[in-house]
């Protein structure tokens, strides 16, 4: 007769390594959709950014997205069948490269708002913190986890990359294993996105309403419409991230199988998406402004380094 505790140790093993496999495959089926985009929008990025003089936010674009390119090729590296025998040192790797993307995602939607309200400074300084505490806590969580090879475990033939220490880490390094990072680290996301959001929502909605009587597109539809998708998107993710991190907190520790699988599956997502959002904004707003704004806009060199990320909303000022 086996010993009760041997076969609740024995079924723990095997929920930790389903979860491992299950991570895996979701953070696969991510990376997949993003490569997906990005051959979808090349032909885009080399009319609005190759074929074009390069601004500040043209090479945060480029790092950004060649970044989480490099990044994305490595989790496929790692979470895909074979044979691996050094993947704390790749996992690393990748960990550094994704926090520059993101990074430079963040930057990106900041130069925005930056753009928006007349270059003001005081911004810049609200906001980069945020910036800075994701990344400094993302680095320190790469040494709470134990990332080994997958040889000698159950998941052997589906993935080379087997985890343990937090099933929440997904080899993404976004979040510690305790219940109250796993709270705080989409809390911040999702106080990032909302600033960001409402401040372009005060700052383009008037204008959108004035353009739109005078019978005139503006460039203001482009940023609001963009960074109205990538932020609701991003708000239902971190939303129901945060919501299951609560019900673990108030359920002592504990969550469903369900609950974990989901919020697996929206975290997994969270980075891919956020990343491809904000370079399809970019992508739309360089197709429109290439359209509709003259060189000599970007005289100066805050100008040439914000290029048009909405400095510019006052429609005659496009069609002089």
């Amino acid at each position: 007769m086996s010993d009760p505790s041997s076969e609740s140790i024995a079924e723990e093993i095997i929920n930790l390594q389903f979860f491992s496999l299950f991570s895996n495959y979701v953070a696969v089926s991510a990376y997949v959709l993003w490569f997906y985009d990005f051959f979808l929008t090349l032909p885009a990025e080399s009319r609005s950014i190759w074929s074009s003089r390069l601004t500040g936010t043209s090479i945060l674009f480029i790092l950004s997205r060649y970044s989480f390119l490099l990044f994305a090729a490595i989790g496929l590296a790692i979470f895909l069948p074979g044979k691996m025998t050094d993947t704390r040192t790749l996992s690393f790797t990748g960990t550094i490269i994704y926090r520059t993307s993101d990074a430079a995602t963040k930057l990106l939607s900041i130069l925005r708002v930056y753009a928006l309200f007349g270059q003001k400074r005081l911004l810049l300084f609200l906001l980069c913190p945020f910036i800075i505490t994701d990344t400094v806590g993302a680095i320190l969580k790469q040494f709470s986890l134990t990332v080994t090879t997958s040889q000698g475990t159950l998941v052997e033939p589906f993935t080379r990359c087997s985890i343990t220490g937090s099933i929440w880490y997904l080899c993404k390094l976004l979040y510690l294993c305790n219940t109250s990072s796993l709270i705080v680290s989409p809390l911040l996301q999702l106080a990032f996105d909302s600033i960001i959001f409402i401040l372009t929502l005060f700052k383009t909605a008037r204008h959108i309403m004035q353009s739109r009587k005078s019978g005139m597109r503006s460039i203001a539809e482009v940023i609001l419409h963009d960074g109205t998708l990538y932020f609701f998107t991003i708000f239902v993710i971190t939303t129901f991230q945060a919501a299951f991190a609560l019900d673990s907190v108030f359920s002592g520790g504990a969550i469903s199988n369900t609950g974990e699988q989901i919020t697996i599956t929206f975290t997994s997502f969270l980075g891919v998406l956020s990343n491809l959002l904000i370079n399809r904004f970019v992508l739309n707003l360089r197709a429109f402004s290439n359209r509709t704004i003259p060189t000599h806009m970007f005289g100066t060199t805050e100008s040439r380094f914000i290029g048009n990320m909405g400095a510019l909303l006052d429609f005659d000022q496009w069609t002089k």
